[in-house]
């Protein structure tokens, strides 16, 4: 509702297409314009939650969330490899930074 998520479901930006940019405590898994095989792409952003929630991920700062947060449903992703990469990426440098605290 717009009382959690700040906005209407369609609107929704999230960090990485994963985590709410200010409720670090909100994921949604899943969700995307039917473009390629759901499966693939809800385990990559599950390999992301995954070691946040078990403490060997740490995220960035909150201007670089805000940053790359973008809206869920209106980003064409027609290339599931380019996102699989982008999760890749973001989740090692959060082990990185998970590391060095």
């Amino acid at each position: 509702s717009d009382d959690i998520l700040g906005c209407s479901p369609p609107e929704i930006e999230l960090f990485h297409g994963v985590m709410h940019p200010r409720r670090h405590d909100l994921f949604v898994i899943g969700v995307m314009k039917a473009i390629c095989s759901i499966w693939p792409r809800s385990e990559q952003q599950m390999a992301l939650v995954a070691p946040l929630l078990a403490g060997e991920y740490a995220l960035p700062s909150q201007a670089t969330i805000e940053r790359e947060s973008y809206p869920i449903l209106d980003v064409p992703f027609s290339n599931c490899q380019f996102y699989t990469a982008d999760l890749q990426r973001e989740l090692a440098k959060g082990r990185r930074r998970a590391r060095r605290r």
